[in-house]
């Protein structure tokens, strides 16, 4: 649910521009002073996330995997994330891969996806979403 495929620094500069954007803003760092402002700020979890590219683990992956994300999520942008998720899958008949219209990083119904506007949203998450899961995993047991 809402995976990231692209290296953690991408992730995190794309985040800050599409959530920037939304405010009618333009973003203020490169990817490097992003990078530079978040070393040594963050958790040991963080600096890690910064490095990691989850292409090749996402390569080694055996089992059916439900790949879904929301076409408003602005903390992992759906357009780049998935696609690169979705091009290093192998091939397994019972994967699925979906891009919901109009939900947010939480799978919530939404209007512009900024995570500030989620404490407002009464939606827990979109029963579409619970009923693709419950679908999917009857599909594959």
């Amino acid at each position: 649910m809402a995976g990231v495929g692209i290296q953690g620094d991408e992730c995190l500069y794309q985040q800050g521009v599409a959530i920037a954007k939304q405010f009618g803003q333009e973003y203020q760092f490169t990817k490097k002073q992003l990078r530079d402002y978040l070393k040594g700020t963050m958790s040991p979890w963080y600096e890690f996330f910064l490095d990691y590219n989850p292409a090749s683990d996402i390569s080694k992956t055996t089992c059916p995997i439900f790949v879904m994300n929301g076409e408003k999520d602005l903390q992992v942008i759906a357009s780049s994330n998935v696609e690169v998720i979705r091009n290093n899958l192998p091939k397994n008949k019972k994967s699925k891969v979906k891009i919901y219209p109009g939900l947010n990083h939480l799978f919530q119904e939404c209007t512009t996806g900024v995570p500030t506007e989620y404490i407002n949203i009464k939606q827990t998450i979109s029963p579409i979403v619970l009923e693709d899961i419950v679908d999917w995993l009857k599909q594959i047991f």
